[in-house]
């Protein structure tokens, strides 16, 4: 992909389940707060049950914090008469395979509670994989994560397990 990045080209996508509607906008920089308070609202269960040392827990929220990943971050809003209110934030970038193939990878998609259960997740994830086509999407979840269900019904299979800072993860890969 040239030109626009794959993040550019979901801004904008509306979503509408019976939940409610929603829109993916670019992520600002007074968006970190948000970005970083769900990421570990959402995952610190997980990244708990995956490491027991301290150090090992705050690189993993070293590694995946918004300011690293700023320019390929979308803010999830519901959208309703009131205006927007922030539900969620999604990383997505151009990547490549081990083999080197273009791919679009699926870096973090975190939804605030409220919204998680309705749907919203794999409207989300199917329609990263509409856009990213005719590429393949990847992505990596941590093996204590159960969203690797959700996953596994939208059609990703492990491609390989995680190594190294990536122990404890697999990698994942819809074709």
């Amino acid at each position: 992909m040239t030109g626009t990045s794959f993040a550019e080209k979901l801004a904008g996508t509306r979503i509408e389940t019976d939940a409610g509607a929603y829109i993916l906008l670019p992520a600002r920089p007074d968006d970190a707060e948000f970005a970083n308070g769900l990421l570990k609202q959402t995952m610190d269960n997980y990244v708990r049950a995956t490491w027991d040392d301290e150090a090992d827990i705050a690189a993993y929220y070293v590694r995946n914090a918004f300011e690293g990943r700023a320019g390929d971050t979308l803010i999830l809003y519901r959208q309703d008469k009131e205006g927007r209110e922030p539900v969620g934030a999604v990383t997505a970038h151009d990547d490549l395979t081990p083999d080197g193939e273009k791919a679009i990878d699926l870096g973090e998609i975190h939804l605030v509670p409220s919204v998680q259960g309705q749907g919203l997740g794999q409207a989300i994830i199917s329609e990263i994989i509409a856009k990213a086509a005719p590429l393949p999407v990847t992505l990596m979840v941590l093996e204590a994560n159960p969203a690797r269900h959700l996953y596994e019904r939208l059609g990703f299979t492990v491609d390989r397990p995680g190594q190294g800072d990536t122990a404890h993860r697999l990698h994942m890969i819809r074709r």
